[in-house]
């Protein structure tokens, strides 16, 4: 009876509720959406964690210095191990070995002779992520990247291809060869019982990578063939199971790298006196003041907008109740208990805001996805490619969420009812006659 007598003032306090409440939703979407796109920035730089074999000085009898890496090897348990932690994306290992065939003549180098004609593997479980395709030294002109199911394939660079007119889906037989020094002359460490395997060509690449003298011809740019990990393992260059040289773990999230780097660091299975660890956030630490800045003050916004809203939801309230200070007098004097007209002044004030927040509810809905677009932020080229990593698949828009929608709306019926009751314990505790001769 109420609320359809006082029709303007109805109005104004639905509209009151119904622009808070749609502005509050606004501002948690936005501060979602804004966390949302920082994120995918972080993810779309990515970082990774380098876990290598120290170098050891070599001086040989003619006082001669090269550097070589400890013989070491880590195991596919232990990978496993790391690889446990959900943080981690993907991982990528690279296995070295040598290999001759008789359907490819490489780009002869220091001492080429039959003998020695042979090139470099590189065996990997994902190409791309190699640190070479990374940083764009090589890149793919023709066909597809190995990945870590593929088996028996391989890269070839695009002048070891014209060289011997081979093409993406040829199919040719590796030998297993070695590459060794003898007395200052290059020669093959295999003289017998060769092992073979065909493979087939998935890609061919472009290296950027310039000649060195004096190398020999497994050690030219050009004659570098990237393969699938079986095939190092048919040809018997590598043990099955173990991985040397350089290992690398994908971090999605470069926030994360530190803590990441230290739970690698507590594995007891690597002799980290022959190791070392290091990461590489792509540049994520020159931005990443800037991002929690902007992350820290939209959840600030946020915060302001929860404040400022209940505060004048509830400014509004108390000057509304104790405005009926005489309607209250009359309720106590016809023998209304007090908490009866506590409760009725509530029950009036819900029935208007309830309606008001489901409105809001479905108006908040249809601004977010313009504010989204708005906000989202277009992922930047990635240094490691989309199609690799996945990244994007796993995020979607913040959107307005019913966590959100509940956790506003008992904010409010929470300041509603404070207000209520606040407003209406001054009136309450003078007697009704009291009341009455205050309104004359």
């Amino acid at each position: 009876m109420y609320i359809g007598r006082n029709k303007r003032k109805t109005g104004l306090l639905f509209m009151i509720f119904l622009l808070v409440s749609t502005l509050c939703l606004l501002c948690t979407v936005i501060a979602k959406e804004a966390s949302v796109s920082v994120k995918r920035i972080r993810e779309s730089i990515g970082g990774e964690i380098y876990i290598r074999p120290t170098q050891n000085s070599i001086v040989d009898e003619n006082g001669n210095v090269s550097v070589g890496m400890e013989d070491l090897s880590i195991t596919e348990k232990t990978i496993q191990k790391i690889l446990s932690d959900s943080r981690i994306q993907y991982w990528n290992s690279v296995n070295y070995g040598y290999a001759k065939s008789k359907q490819i003549m490489f780009l002869p180098g220091k001492d080429d002779n039959p003998e020695t004609n042979m090139g470099r593997i590189q065996s990997t479980n994902y190409s791309e992520l190699h640190n070479s395709f990374i940083d764009k030294t090589w890149k793919l002109k023709e066909g597809e990247h190995i990945i870590e199911d593929d088996k028996e394939k391989i890269l070839i660079t695009d002048s070891l291809a014209e060289t011997n007119g081979l093409k993406v889906g040829d199919i040719i037989t590796l030998e297993s060869s070695e590459l060794k020094e003898k007395d200052g002359i290059y020669c093959d460490g295999i003289t017998e019982d060769r092992e073979a395997i065909q493979v087939k060509i998935k890609g061919i690449y472009s290296t950027k990578e310039e000649n060195v003298q004096d190398v020999p011809t497994a050690g030219m740019p050009e004659n570098n063939i990237i393969a699938s990990f079986d095939v190092l393992e048919k040809l018997k260059q590598v043990e099955a199971g173990t991985y040397k040289g350089e290992q690398h773990f994908f971090v999605k999230d470069p926030k994360q790298m530190k803590d990441i780097e230290q739970q690698m660091r507590a594995i007891p299975d690597i002799d980290w006196s022959k190791y070392f660890i290091y990461s590489n956030d792509f540049k994520y630490s020159k931005v990443s003041e800037n991002m929690e800045e902007t992350e820290t003050l939209m959840k600030t916004l946020r915060s302001a907008a929860y404040s400022v809203g209940i505060l004048i939801l509830f400014l509004m309230l108390i000057i509304n109740i104790r405005n009926r200070k005489r309607e209250a007098g009359i309720y106590l004097s016809i023998g209304i208990s007090k908490w009866k007209t506590v409760i009725q002044y509530l029950w009036e004030i819900m029935l208007i805001f309830i309606p008001a927040f489901l409105i809001a509810i479905f108006v908040a809905e249809g601004i977010s996805g313009i504010v989204a677009d708005k906000l989202f932020v277009e992922v930047p080229e990635k240094l490691i490619s989309v199609q690799t990593l996945g990244l994007n698949n796993v995020i979607t828009n913040g959107g307005l969420k019913i966590l959100d929608i509940i956790i506003w709306g008992c904010m409010e019926t929470v300041g509603i009812c404070g207000a209520v009751v606040l407003a209406a314990i001054p009136i309450l505790r003078l007697q009704p006659k009291t009341i009455l001769s205050q309104m004359e």
